[in-house]
């Protein structure tokens, strides 16, 4: 057997010589190359395995966050009408869930509140922050719930001592049926876009800090606006008006109000809903966000 090895790899002279490295040679060469070709296999096995646990890990993440977004989404309001007001919304995360969330407010005498918030940030720890702020306002004393500078003030001190990492913009508005008036207060949020019926949607100015960092009482200046059956409001954060189109600027709010505006006849706010995500796609070119988005349309019964 060796005989033949040996033939196989040196030549005759070799064969013949007495050195004993020379007739070792074959079985060394042999030997390194299994050695090699052992080590390789190991360590290409070593990284399969790597490439499973990471795969089952990627898994076990994502199903983690799906329920999580399935958690989130009971959060959000399920009926599409609340007393006194018809509403719509739509909204996107590029992380499966997010910190855009808002939530409406029953109040004594048929009145009602409006809470929407965007916390900074993306994932799991914003959505953990707009939840506890859900929460916040479900629990916070009544008197707070019928002024929104009140209200806010509140959230402010709270996410500044417990949540001092965190900030978000907000805003918040108290509608009065008895007296047909909404009072806004906005904490460093886009402005609302308002419709009065068979009118223009335009924006909203007011005056107010983003929350979380406690540095201005009062925090926000409220507005009162008048209201009347058909009025309409739309309340979005700025993932909508940030997203890049097809000609690499942003849609701004100037690309809202055009659309809003070319569309202020659309009956239903479902058909409305749907023809702002058509004319997003169709005359701007945006697909998808970047950041988390959500619009709100609010229509006065």
């Amino acid at each position: 057997m060796f005989h033949i090895v040996f033939n196989f790899f040196l030549p005759e002279s070799l064969l013949n010589s007495t050195s004993l490295f020379a007739r070792l040679f074959p079985l060394l060469t042999y030997a390194g190359a299994s050695a090699i070709g052992t080590f390789f296999i190991i360590n290409k096995r070593k990284n399969i395995l790597e490439l499973y646990k990471y795969a089952e890990e990627k898994r076990v993440i994502q199903q983690d966050l799906e329920l999580a977004k399935k958690v989130q989404d009971t959060l959000f309001p399920a009926d599409e009408q609340i007393q006194g007001l018809k509403f719509k919304f739509y909204r996107q995360n590029p992380n499966t869930i997010g910190g855009d969330f808002f939530d409406f407010v029953q109040l004594r005498e048929g009145n009602v509140g409006v809470f929407l918030t965007d916390v900074a940030g993306h994932g799991i720890s914003s959505a953990m922050v707009a939840s506890i702020m859900k929460v916040l306002v479900s629990t916070i004393p009544y008197r707070f719930k019928l002024s929104p500078v009140k209200l806010l003030e509140y959230l402010d001190i709270r996410l500044t001592k417990d949540l001092n990492r965190y900030h978000a913009s907000a805003v918040y508005l108290f509608f009065d049926f008895l007296d047909k008036k909404v009072t806004i207060g906005n904490a460093g949020h886009p402005y609302l876009l308002f419709c009065p019926k068979n009118g223009n949607y335009e924006e909203i100015e007011t005056d107010g800090s983003i929350l979380g960092f406690n540095i201005r009482s009062p925090i926000v200046q409220e507005k009162v606006v008048p209201f009347q059956s058909g009025d309409r409001f739309v309340i979005y954060t700025d993932g909508l008006i940030e997203c890049v189109t097809s000609s690499g600027k942003e849609l701004g709010t100037e690309g809202l109000l055009h659309i809003l505006n070319r569309n202020k006849t659309v009956g239903s706010l479902e058909e409305l809903q749907d023809v702002i995500i058509k004319d997003l796609k169709s005359e701007y070119g945006i697909v998808s966000f970047l950041d988390d988005t959500m619009f709100l349309i609010l229509e006065l019964d």
